[in-house]
């Protein structure tokens, strides 16, 4: 049993784990889509344009499920909003895929 938590007390770590490597920073434009990805862990990604006509969408990580219902609903209605989010070199496991940013709040 001892191995046993030797081999999850990574997981878990890594699971909860964040290094920020900037301070907040602002996004302005439209949120297109929130999709949730994972198998063992769900997690939640926004995809958003600064413009709707350019064809650039930028993918953000949403931790907090409140956030994620926000960003749904202002997806449906193509509302105009503002991101504050926090870039981090290293995200646990278990919380984001590729993306380095976390939405922290959405102000419409």
């Amino acid at each position: 049993f001892a191995f046993a938590g030797l081999l999850l007390s990574p997981i878990l770590f890594a699971h909860s784990m964040f290094i920020q490597t900037t301070p907040e920073g602002e996004h302005t434009g439209t949120i297109t889509a929130v999709e949730t990805n994972g198998i063992f862990w769900k997690t939640d990604r926004l995809y958003f344009k600064s413009d709707t006509q350019s064809s650039q969408e930028d993918a953000y990580c949403i931790i907090n499920p409140i956030i994620t219902d926000v960003a749904k609903d202002m997806a449906k209605n193509k509302t105009k909003v503002t991101l504050v989010y926090e870039d981090y070199l290293f995200v646990g496991a278990g919380l984001c895929e590729s993306e380095v940013s976390i939405v922290k709040e959405i102000r419409y």
